[in-house]
């Protein structure tokens, strides 16, 4: 479908208002919309909150992570001739410890063990409980060989303390952020060595890691930014929702119940093949791409960080569908994927300081959306910075803001000279 200049002009609009929208808020924790909370995954965030501490948010991207690892590589959307697994990355991020990170894991491991009463079940012999080398990952996606049946060499890496990853991931010569990278693009995991080659062909790779939000910003180098490995990553941002001195724990009639809806949807993941696109969900998934795609730059560590974003939702797309069991991609699908990648970017600008990596702009800006349709003068806007900013700083921080499309100067009339006034860019 071609473009006129009027539908990007339109586009690069919706652009703007979604990004104005999305980091309206960047001091505050964000907001899971209604909609993430859709299907199988929903329904089982819902019954387990009110019992637990633990943030919905970090229990849906913790549950949706261990569902697309147990699903495997029998299922996937294509991107021209490119598969996409439903294999995701999820770093659930805290404020402390007292957000519960953890407490996320547990409370959905009930659910997912129901789910997984095999003969070799996937959570007692596929959960990787760290990991420090690539090497090791390779080894062990290798370690699973099918002597009959499809390959199998589906795996989850459970890293309670994500910053050990990092580390481990920042040390000279080591290959591990490379083959995570490889890994989540569905590659084929190979590592020469002058004494042997690992390969892995069919590695399907999950992972969840913990890590607070202090760690992450002193633990995520320049170098992981910038190589692709931090934006294969969704990072939830997680903080208590209630206090709960005496937590409890799904009736084990409802615990079998949904793991016996579950085990269902991972049955049908696991033979579903290339789901189709549904009319409906091309003509949103139209639409969505490009106001995505039409998002002006919001500052370097932001757009970094959230520059997979088309193939996130596609891939989020394609887990809620087989939670649904169902053999296409529906706009309902899509609806979900976005409302949890919304959170996501959300989360990004809350654990970076906001969108713009300079303190100084990300204050300017809530001060602006803060400032609604007022707006605020110039004389304003050095109070903010208790007037002791120059007039070229000032202009630096305010064409900041313009030029990312998420604010505009507009001239106010009155008596005598015009006013000139800051808005921010809001739907």
């Amino acid at each position: 479908m071609s473009t006129d200049e009027p539908e990007m002009a339109r586009f690069e609009l919706l652009g703007r208002q979604r990004l104005s929208r999305v980091l309206a808020s960047p001091e505050s924790a964000p907001v899971l919309g209604a909609a993430a909370l859709a299907g199988l995954a929903g329904e089982i965030v819902r019954a387990i909150e009110p019992l637990t501490e633990a943030s919905p948010a970090a229990m849906l991207g913790t549950l949706l992570a261990h569902f697309g690892a147990m699903a495997g590589r029998g299922a996937c959307v294509k991107v021209g001739s490119k598969p996409h697994y439903p294999n995701l990355f999820v770093a659930v991020v805290g404020q402390t410890a007292r957000d519960r990170k953890g407490t996320s894991a547990a409370a959905v491991r009930p659910v997912l063990e129901a789910a997984d009463r095999g003969s070799a079940p996937f959570m007692r012999d596929r959960l990787v409980l760290g990991v420090q080398s690539g090497e090791a990952l390779i080894q062990t996606a290798a370690a699973f060989v099918q002597i009959e049946g499809p390959p199998d060499q589906r795996i989850l890496v459970y890293e309670e303390e994500y910053s050990r990853l990092l580390t481990a991931a920042a040390r000279q010569n080591s290959t591990l952020s490379a083959t995570l990278r490889v890994a989540w693009d569905g590659d084929v995991l190979s590592n020469r060595t002058r004494q042997e080659t690992l390969t892995a062909e069919h590695a399907h790779v999950g992972f969840v890691g913990h890590i607070t939000l202090d760690e992450l910003r002193q633990k995520l180098a320049d170098v992981e930014i910038a190589n692709g490995f931090a934006n294969r990553m969704l990072h939830v941002a997680a903080s208590r929702t209630r206090l709960h001195p005496d937590p409890g724990q799904l009736p084990e009639a409802e615990v079998e119940r949904f793991g016996a809806r579950l085990a269902e949807a991972i049955a049908f993941a696991q033979s579903a093949g290339a789901l189709k696109r549904a009319p409906c969900f091309e003509k949103a998934w139209d639409a969505f791409y490009r106001e995505l795609e039409s998002q002006p730059s919001a500052g370097r560590i932001f757009d970094a960080l959230t520059a997979r974003g088309s193939a996130h939702v596609l891939r989020l797309s394609l887990v809620y569908a087989l939670l649904d069991r169902s053999p296409v991609l529906l706009e309902r699908h899509l609806r979900a994927a976005a409302a949890l990648w919304e959170y996501c970017e959300a989360s990004v600008a809350y654990i970076w300081g906001a969108q713009f990596g300079c303190r100084d702009v990300d204050r300017l800006f809530a001060a602006v959306v803060g400032a609604g349709l007022t707006g605020l003068s110039r004389t304003e806007i050095s109070a903010l910075f208790s007037n002791n900013r120059s007039k070229g700083e000032l202009d630096a921080l305010v064409d900041q803001l313009v030029r990312g499309g998420v604010a505009h100067v507009v001239s106010r009339g009155g008596a005598g000279r015009p006013r000139k006034v800051l808005i921010a860019t809001l739907p």
